[in-house]
Order: structure tokens, then sequence, then C-alpha cells
């Protein structure tokens, strides 16, 4: 994950402030105490009292005392009583903590990992799952064409042909909820099978039949859709944490029948592709 910026870190905090103190509520978000200066966050605690916080990405510096103290006169002179300030960072030298305590303001060490882990888990490139489903899809090739030469009854070919059909439209109509996402088509007479993916309103579709979705042996996990599907997503260096997989498979009379499942990462690679991959 990239450096978190003091605007990520300022983000997590107003929406966590559980993260500074149990009780404490967000009440103003970079408020402007002065024509061209503003404070990061003003809270409020359970006995509705007011606390001044300035969040700093890195080691706290003693100018920042001065910036403080700063925003709490100009504060006071607009008639708003700040019962608290705080100075929020990753550390604090013993200088720094000393002329913080003769100045009254409190120093909060900024718990990083917390708020990595918080980023993390509202980050749809990590999570893999989306906020707001996505509509819009564009496709880098075309669907692969049916193998209906290994298919001998003519009534089963037209029937292939429309479940196909249908398979098609389900795909192109349906909003991606996840990041990376695996559609199968299966070939009912022949159990073979086709692969696409989709990933972050990308198509794309693999133009091989496969003997397998899935296999017990090596060979056949390599001739399989969940293993190709698997070879893309590390191909283009995908992260996330979970996809999920739709698969059709029409029945004998070729009636609609489709399957969803959900993975993590961790999952599919131990079911489908095994622990060594």
């Amino acid at each position: 994950m990239q450096k978190l910026t003091e605007k990520d870190i300022q983000k997590v905090i107003e929406a966590n402030p559980h993260l500074l103190q149990v009780g404490w509520k967000l009440h103003l978000s970079e408020y402007w105490v002065a024509d061209i200066l503003r404070c990061d966050s003003i809270f409020i605690d359970e006995n509705e009292q007011i606390i001044l916080v300035e969040i700093k990405r890195n080691f706290a510096q003693f100018e920042d005392i001065s910036q403080v103290l700063r925003y709490y006169g100009y504060l006071h002179a607009q008639g708003i009583q700040i019962h608290k300030v705080c100075l929020v960072a990753r550390g604090f030298t013993d200088e720094l903590i000393h002329s913080l305590k003769y100045s009254n303001i409190t120093p909060i060490h900024a718990n990083e990992q917390s708020i990595i882990n918080i980023i993390k888990s509202s980050d749809e490139s990590i999570t893999g799952v989306y906020l707001s489903p996505k509509i819009e899809l564009t496709h880098s090739n075309k669907f692969p064409h049916l193998p209906i030469h290994m298919v001998p009854n003519i009534t089963q070919i037209q029937q292939i042909k429309q479940a196909y059909q249908r398979y098609q439209d389900k795909f192109n109509n349906t909003a991606q909820t996840h990041l990376y996402e695996i559609w199968e088509f299966t070939l009912v007479p022949t159990e073979s099978y086709l692969v696409s993916v989709k990933h972050n309103g990308q198509a794309y579709h693999f133009q091989k039949t496969y003997s397998a979705m899935s296999g017990k042996s090596k060979a056949s996990r390599n001739n399989s859709t969940r293993m190709a599907a698997w070879e893309y997503y590390k191909k283009n260096d995908l992260e996330c944490m979970n996809l999920v997989i739709h698969t059709f498979r029409p029945s004998k009379e070729y009636s609609q029948q489709w399957a969803t499942d959900k993975h993590t990462i961790e999952s599919y690679v131990k079911e489908f592709i095994g622990e060594n991959q």
C-alpha cells in the first residue's frame, strides 16, 4: 500500500473517532478559522465538550505547537470554547512532550496499523468487492465460438445456441459486484467448458475450450477454466482479496441453471489451484 498522507489519516480518524477516544463524535472538519487558515478536525465528547485536533503524518515538530495554538486563538475569538487541544502524530520526542505539557496540548500517538487496516477493509481495490456495482463493461475481445462440432444431435445444437445466448445476455447485463469475476459456460453433452472474466469493467474471453472447471489431478487442473482464470489474475498483478464465480450449466433440457460462488483468494487457490501456486 502507498504511504499514508495526512488526508488519509484525517479521513479515517474522522470516520472512526474511537481511534482517539471512545465517545467522541466529529463536529467540524476542515473548519476555516481565518480567511486563509483552517484547522483539521473538531470533535465533541460525551459531555458536549469541544476538542480541537490537529493531525500530522510524521513525528510532531515544535512548530506544530504554535500552529495549533494559533487555531485555538482564532476559534476563541469566534466565541468557540475549546475545552481540549490534541496533537496527533506518529511520535513525539521527550523535549516536545515537555513543551506540549506546558502548552496544555495532549499528544496522541497515531496507530498507523489500525488506520491501514481500516483503509484496507474499505478499499475496493484490495477487498475486491465494489461498494456500488459497476455497470459499465467494455469487451477486449469477442465471446469464444461454441464447439458445436462436438455435438452430434441437431436438436441439441439449437438448444445449446439458445442457452449460450442467454449466458451472453446475462454476462452483459449483470452489474459487476466484484473487481474480478469468473464466468463459466458448460457444454453439457460433452462436459467441456468456456470461460470469460470481468476485471474492473473490462471483459476478457478465453478462446479455448477446456476439459474441466477444476480438476483433482495436476493434468486436469492445467486444462481447467479456473486455472486459466488464475493465470489471468497473476498476469495482471491483481491483489484483491475476494472474487466471485458465476457458472451457467444448462440441464439436459437446457433450462437455465446458474450457480454463484464467492471465494477469498486463499480458498480459491487451495480448492482449485493447489497449495504451491
